[in-house]
């Protein structure tokens, strides 16, 4: 029995078909089929997640290493400036230390503090005679304390735990645990003060740019009138 072929055209029913027909025409070949894109494999992706998450991983830690740095760097800075502020109230105010005759305002110091008349105080208007007075206190004698005229005193140095002393200077460079002392007689001001931790090296160091004779003193005024009278003891006189 004879097989019916079906004779009628068939049409392409994909652009594939389009473009193997055109081929075949042109070439007499048949084109073999075209692969397809191959994509990445499911170990492929989980070794691309353990390098992408590893690489994280050190970056981050490589950020932590240097913001702590960083840190570290920013705070010694602060407590830099904060040491030379503290410093610079020191000497400012020690700088400006003024003799005075008056007993009751002359100046006087001890190993744990001092007391005197300056014209550059840290408070009040510069070129004002306050009284400044420079404390150490704590249970240790490591708190430095700093206060004006009757004022409040306020906290310069926090304990640390290292004994501060003070020690002054005379014209000669002799150093000394209190002022006034008989070997600088006629000094009314020492020529430097220091601050040092006991038993080491000096902290600050200060110098006192003062005139050598006091603004005021309880001598009394001379006069060229032998017969005049010398007024009252205890009247003060500026001296020049």
């Amino acid at each position: 029995m004879p097989v019916l072929r079906d004779t009628r055209e068939k049409r392409p029913t994909a652009l594939w078909d389009v473009g193997h027909i055109t081929r075949v025409a042109q070439t007499g070949r048949p084109s073999p089929p075209r692969a397809r894109a191959r994509g990445l494999t499911l170990l492929e992706m989980l070794v691309v997640m353990v390098l992408v998450t590893l690489v994280g991983t050190l970056l981050m830690q490589g950020i932590g290493f240097f913001t702590g740095k960083y840190q570290v760097v920013h705070r010694a800075r602060a407590d830099l400036s904060l040491a030379e502020l503290q410093q610079n109230w020191f000497a400012t105010s020690v700088r400006g230390l003024t003799p005075y005759g008056v007993e009751a305002r002359r100046f006087v110091g001890n190993a744990r503090g001092f007391r005197g008349i300056t014209l550059t105080p840290l408070q009040a208007e510069p070129g004002m005679p306050v009284t400044a007075r420079w404390t150490i206190d704590g249970e240790d004698a490591s708190m430095l304390l700093y206060a004006e005229d009757s004022g409040r005193p306020w906290t310069v140095l926090p304990e640390n735990g290292e004994r501060l002393v003070f020690d002054y200077a005379d014209s000669a460079h002799r150093w000394y645990d209190r002022w006034p002392v008989e070997a600088a007689e006629g000094e009314w001001t020492p020529t430097y003060i220091r601050l040092r931790a006991e038993n080491e090296d000096p902290l600050w160091l200060a110098r006192v740019q003062a005139d050598p004779a006091p603004l005021l003193t309880e001598e009394p005024r001379r006069c060229s009138n032998p017969a005049a009278a010398a007024p009252a003891a205890g009247s003060y006189t500026q001296r020049r």
